[in-house]
Parts: C-alpha cells; sequence; structure tokens
C-alpha cells in the first residue's frame, strides 16, 4: 500500500508531537528529582527567605518547553510557516497577558504589601495591633492577606495592601 506524502507527514507530526509529549514529562520529572536531591527548594528560601516551589516550577518549564518545541516541529512537518506559527503563538501569549493581568488586578498590590511586610518585619505573629478600628493579635500573614483575632475571639481577614499602608501611616 502506497501512501501520499501528505498522510506521511500527517503521521510524523503526530508522532513528533508524542515523541514531543514522552520526552518532556521524562526530562521534567529527571529535573525535578534532581533539584529535590540538591535542595534547591531549602536553598532559595534559605537565600532570599522566600518559600517556593522552585523544583516544580522549574520541571514545569523544561516539560512544557519541550512541548512547545515538538508542537512548532510538527507544525512545520505539515508544511506551516514558522511565521504563521510565531505569530499565532505572539497573539496567544498576548491575549493570556492580558487576562493575566486583568485577574490579578486585585491580587498584585496585595502580594506587594504581605512582600513588605514580611521583608520590613514591622511587625510579628503574635503582636497585639490596631488597624482601621480592629484592634486584635496577629495570627497568620498569607500572601494576599493577614488574619487579626479580635479580643471577641473573632478572625478579621484584612487585605496586605491595606495593612502594610496602614501600618506605614502609623509609623
Amino acid at each position: 500500500m502506497v501512501y501520499s506524502s501528505t498522510t506521511i507527514n500527517f503521521i510524523s507530526a503526530f508522532l513528533i508531537l508524542i515523541l514531543g509529549w514522552v520526552l518532556g514529562t521524562i526530562f521534567g520529572n529527571i529535573i525535578k528529582k534532581i533539584l529535590k536531591n540538591l535542595a534547591f527548594n531549602k536553598l532559595i528560601e534559605k537565600k532570599i527567605n522566600i518559600h517556593t516551589n522552585a523544583e516544580r516550577k522549574a520541571s514545569f518549564l523544561i516539560k512544557y518547553g519541550i512541548f512547545t518545541l515538538a508542537t512548532i516541529t510538527a507544525l512545520q512537518r505539515i508544511h506551516i510557516p514558522l511565521k504563521i506559527v510565531l505569530i499565532i503563538l505572539g497573539i496567544v501569549g498576548s491575549l493570556t497577558l492580558l487576562l493575566l493581568l486583568l485577574a490579578f488586578k486585585d491580587t498584585l498590590p496585595n502580594l506587594l504589601g504581605w512582600f513588605s511586610l514580611v521583608k520590613t518585619q514591622r511587625i510579628k505573629i503574635g503582636e497585639t495591633i490596631s488597624i482601621n478600628e480592629i484592634k486584635g493579635k496577629l495570627i497568620e500573614i498569607d500572601f494576599i492577606e493577614s488574619k487579626i483575632e479580635t479580643p471577641s475571639k473573632e478572625i478579621i481577614s484584612i487585605p496586605n495592601a491595606i495593612m502594610n499602608k496602614a501600618l506605614k501611616e502609623h509609623q
């Protein structure tokens, strides 16, 4: 049985995608294990005093980087020019970035507030504080909000941006 060159190109593109998926998964897992054996997360936490899961993030980047290269190669195999692929990637990337910025417009100031609270150490867990007519003991500082326990045992969440601003005004 004789196959046309178009059929062969589509089959080889499909095989390239499968190979990219397999290799991406394998190399992603290998990188994750290597970084875990090197205690990479603890090293970063010790150096910059921020808890992160860099091992998983590096694994994710390797994995999806290989997937992306395999996809571009497969699309070229079925004669879709690289210029068109890059234009499509640019449009999709721009739209994704715009959506992420819109989704995080309220989150970013709170993350920056958290960073400021943690780095400057103006307040510590367990201290009694007064923020915007709320008085109580600080029991938690998360990425987005801080929690205060009032004398009546109520737990009140305050966005870090507001907490940081109030603390700067009182100093």
